[in-house]
């Protein structure tokens, strides 16, 4: 079976969902308790597909949190 191929939007989407999902769950279970296999559940993508966007859960909550700044500032 092969795998499918995101669009650019798509793919943005995902990386949007990945952060919202990742600052909930920091949120809800504290980031200890925040693993990767759980988000990648949450969001609806392998935990392979994740690597494909972040190296690690701390460059996804470095990132998330940078995603929210603006958001907390304006």
């Amino acid at each position: 079976m092969s795998r499918k191929a995101y669009t650019e939007q798509e793919r943005k989407q995902i990386k949007e969902a990945l952060f919202v999902t990742m600052l909930q769950c920091i949120n809800e279970r504290g980031i200890i308790h925040s693993s990767i296999e759980f988000i990648c559940r949450k969001v609806g993508i392998s935990k392979s597909y994740f690597y494909s966007f972040f190296s690690s859960k701390e460059e996804l909550v470095l990132c998330a949190l940078q995603y929210q700044q603006p958001k907390i500032l304006y």
